[in-house]
């Protein structure tokens, strides 16, 4: 999972109207192995129960240089 902050190790990329370090150890590989990218999230549905949703996006194929 790479969802935190990377600190000095990430690159610095607009979130919300902010800069945000971001991992990019998931592009990387991708990049180097050839293999796409499929973007999820787990988001609770409320603060009272533990019922989630899982989101998930379209597949990226990561292009080196991009």
């Amino acid at each position: 999972m790479v969802d935190q902050d990377a600190g000095e190790q990430g690159i610095s990329v607009p979130f919300l109207g902010r800069p945000a370090s971001t991992n990019v150890a998931i592009a990387e590989m991708a990049i180097r192995l050839g293999a796409p990218i499929l973007p999820c999230a787990i988001v609770r549905l409320d603060d009272k129960t533990m019922n989630f949703k899982a989101e998930i996006g379209e597949v990226v194929i990561p292009v080196k240089g991009e």
